[in-house]
């Protein structure tokens, strides 16, 4: 049986903008993934009753500050676990807000060693797989437009973003941090690599004030997969895609436990 345990989440009463998730396979593999902003992510493991001492891998999803802020806090905290991260994660990024252009890009560490640099595809092990070549281009998040990539004024294409396929016994689960790259064309690529569905989709889907949900839930209701989700696809999105796929999704909030 998996565990995956929502350290931080844009929602619960210790939630923060951001997304974390401890996960914990059937033969007792811990994963983190995600890190959230900063300091939040190991006081909420220490109220969860997380030992993030105990995290044997860790993977950033990609280059955003609610992503990776708390790198420095897990390296200060875990000594020894790799950390996978997109080659590309440590470029600037900016969003475009009312009040002008903020940098939401990550701090390079001083100390690169623990930093496992990846390109495409990386798989780590015989349960897990990191891809970010997704190149499907349909039902795009329509926030995309107000986030730039590294010279602070072309639309981020959001090479540095990874996703994360985990199988475990009979299962397979997709986590996705944020689908900058569009859920629906993320959702295609992990089936052509696994060859099926995903049994279970865990995944911040980036649709607050995005136009095209109800095209969206229509293809993930093409799916047999059971979906979680959390932080960017915002609780408005996720009541609109609930009313369409009822009891084939969840939210994911801080301080909630699964087991699939």
């Amino acid at each position: 049986m998996m565990t995956i345990y929502s350290l931080i989440d844009d929602i619960g009463a210790r939630g923060e903008h951001g997304l974390s998730l401890h996960i914990t396979l059937s033969d007792g593999q811990h994963i983190l993934f995600d890190m959230g902003q900063g300091e939040r992510l190991k006081h909420n493991a220490e109220t969860f009753g997380i030992d993030l001492n105990a995290v044997q891998i860790a993977v950033i999803s990609h280059g955003h500050y609610d992503h990776g802020g708390g790198l420095a806090t897990f390296m200060a905290t875990n000594a020894h676990a790799p950390i996978y991260i997109h080659r590309r994660a440590f470029d600037k990024h900016y969003s475009i807000r009312e009040d002008g252009k903020h940098f939401i890009g990550l701090v390079c560490p001083q100390d690169m060693n623990r930093l496992v640099l990846c390109g495409d595809m990386v798989r780590i092990n015989d349960h897990i797989t990191l891809f970010s070549d997704v190149h499907g281009k349909r039902l795009m998040p329509t926030d995309n437009q107000r986030l730039l990539g590294n010279d602070g004024v072309t639309m981020d294409d959001f090479g540095h973003e990874m996703n994360m396929i985990i199988r475990d016994g009979d299962i397979s689960v997709l986590v996705v941090g944020c689908g900058h790259k569009g859920i629906v064309n993320i959702l295609e690529r992990a089936r052509e690599i696994i060859g099926s569905a995903p049994t279970y989709v865990v995944a911040g889907m980036h649709l607050k004030d995005s136009t095209n949900i109800a095209s969206v839930a229509a293809e993930l209701a093409t799916y047999p997969s059971i979906f979680y989700t959390m932080h960017c696809t915002g609780l408005e999105a996720y009541e609109q895609l609930h009313t369409q796929l009822g009891e084939h999704i969840h939210y994911l909030h801080c301080g909630d436990q699964i087991q699939l």
